[in-house]
């Protein structure tokens, strides 16, 4: 399905975080499957008070956990691994993170 995301919604939940849609690739298959590089949109996120690493693991520890990959100094979400029923977890997590740093 299609996910809706506008990262102008994330910007304006808090100014720490910038987001930017970019394009990507996601690999599937895995154990006997060879990997296989499909085509996906990435939502790439930074922080003015955390690190990468810093902000993708307080991703991972929100609840529900947010899984996430870092390249290039950016938080990269997968949207194709993101149904429309998970949106509302997601966006509540990316506000929750969007506040600076204490």
């Amino acid at each position: 399905g299609v996910v809706a995301l506008d990262p102008e919604a994330v910007r304006a939940a808090g100014g720490d975080l910038s987001a930017e849609v970019i394009p990507g690739t996601s690999e599937v298959g895995g154990g006997a499957s060879p990997r296989e590089a499909l085509p996906t949109f990435l939502l790439a996120l930074r922080s003015r008070s955390r690190t990468a690493d810093a902000l993708e693991a307080a991703l991972r520890r929100h609840d529900p956990p947010v899984l996430a990959r870092i390249k290039d100094g950016r938080v990269l979400l997968d949207l194709r691994t993101v149904a429309p029923e998970e949106l509302p977890a997601l966006s509540a997590a990316l506000r929750a993170l969007a506040a600076p740093e204490a």
